[in-house]
């Protein structure tokens, strides 16, 4: 592959594959189903001193109070234009998984301290779908650290978000044309990827303010609601970890994306992953926001990506889902230590076999390559 043509088809259906994959369709279908009965989620943490909340009754997610340390600066590894090629075993099994698929896949592993463990089109710009929302989530903390907002502050649900989004996957119906805190909100874009409290939360903020906050995190190459011709690093180039064809593909359907809507989110695997690595070391904006962000991310809903094969090991993560997009960004807190993890795909034919392939590098991201 790197630097050869690397070869293009799909994984060999096998019905142990394919039972697996309805299996974990079943399983979303099922959770997502069960939204109208469950109990109410965890509250985001008590907010920052100098306030003093008044969280609703419906709204469990807690958020602790601001801690006063200063912040230590995330490790990361020494910056190389051509992306990376690790000598592991975790490198080795996601090359031999993702040369063989069809549309274009980025995986990035690093260990707590920076240490890169796999790298796959690492700085090849992917559309991000709803993993965007983890650099809003960030915004508004940050806003609500500052004083700007706060936790318990109402805001109301424009029944026409409904509409755009066609319903939910937290709020229900019943609840278009009513009010709730900001708290919620966050819980329920973070956790059940809320596409009405995503379009709400970002009405208290701009897009130049959301890829302020994603570059003060150090993603370099996370543009959003970007045209892609305008960004200092287009045309994208090949490096090391990636190949021309993957570049190629990937900027076609980017261009596609932008002329659709008129802008698009962007961002590679190697910023989702350096992302992760700030919320392990807790420089996300500051420790009290990236605590508030994977206590979150730990309560995600959707667990058919990378967490899929991972019954026994926590993993905070957000994933994302567009036509031919199919995406997740996260931690595993493995007993050896967290690591943090991208893993996305676009210009994928089989939106099922792109999720199958995710839950694969899951359990290559763990350590375990002989499967």
């Amino acid at each position: 592959m790197f630097g050869d043509p690397r070869r293009r088809k799909r994984l060999e259906r096998n019905p142990l594959l394919l039972t697996s994959a309805a299996l974990l369709v079943l399983a979303m279908v099922l959770s997502a189903c069960s939204r109208k009965d469950a109990a109410q989620p965890p509250a985001i943490a008590a907010v920052p001193a100098y306030e003093t909340p008044t969280i609703s009754a419906q709204v469990t997610p807690i958020i602790t109070p601001v801690p006063t340390a200063t912040n230590t600066p995330t490790p990361l590894p020494s910056p190389t234009p051509n992306g990376y090629w690790p000598d592991t075993p975790e490198q080795t099994a996601a090359h031999s998984l993702l040369g063989e698929q069809s549309g274009v896949y980025g995986f990035v592993v690093m260990e707590a301290n920076g240490h890169i463990v796999s790298s796959y089109n690492s700085r090849t710009p992917f559309v991000t779908a709803s993993t965007y929302k983890v650099v809003l989530m960030a915004d508004i903390l940050k806003r609500v650290e500052k004083g700007e907002l706060s936790l318990d502050q109402q805001v109301w649900l424009d029944p026409a978000l409904f509409d755009k989004s066609g319903g939910d996957m937290y709020f229900l119906w019943s609840d278009s044309n009513t009010s709730k805190p900001i708290s919620e909100l966050l819980y329920a874009v973070g956790a059940w990827s809320s596409n009405v409290s995503a379009l709400t939360l970002l009405t208290l903020t701009n897009p130049d303010a959301l890829n302020q906050t994603a570059h003060e995190i150090g993603m370099e190459q996370t543009y959003l609601f970007a045209n892609p011709n305008e960004l200092p690093y287009w045309p994208p180039q090949p490096g090391v970890d990636s190949s021309q064809e993957d570049v190629d593909a990937a900027m076609a359907y980017i261009l596609d994306s932008y002329q659709e809507e008129g802008w698009v989110n962007l961002t590679t695997p190697y910023d989702m992953a350096k992302y992760n690595l700030g919320l392990i070391n807790g420089t996300v904006v500051s420790p009290w926001v990236s605590e508030q962000i994977v206590d979150i991310l730990l309560d995600n809903a959707i667990r058919d990506r990378l967490p899929a094969y991972l019954w026994d090991i926590p993993v905070a993560d957000k994933p994302g889902n567009l036509v031919g997009v199919v995406n997740d960004t996260g931690i595993l807190f493995l007993d050896s230590g967290p690591r943090a993890v991208a893993a996305y795909s676009e210009a994928v034919p089989d939106d099922l076999q792109a999720t199958e392939v995710l839950a694969l590098l899951g359990l290559i991201a763990a350590g375990n390559t002989d499967n």
